[in-house]
């Protein structure tokens, strides 16, 4: 290749990026709010004392009341 034609493969790439960055910043946008909304739902995080990791009797918020099991 030579020079002239790879400038403008360059400048081609470079345009394609250039058109695709607004793309690119509203997936991340979208994916920071989805990781902020499943951090602040606490879903993931540590299960409180006295959990069984979801067997009969967890006390975690996510698992059914005793009451439910009857």
């Amino acid at each position: 290749m030579s020079l002239e034609e790879d400038l403008a493969d360059a400048l081609a790439r470079i345009a394609e990026l250039e058109r695709s960055t607004p793309q690119a910043r509203q997936a991340q946008y979208e994916a920071d709010l989805a990781a902020a909304d499943l951090a602040e739902s606490g879903f993931g995080g540590d299960p409180p004392v006295g959990a069984d990791r979801h067997g009969r009797g967890c006390l975690c918020p996510y698992c059914p009341d005793e009451e439910d099991y009857l």
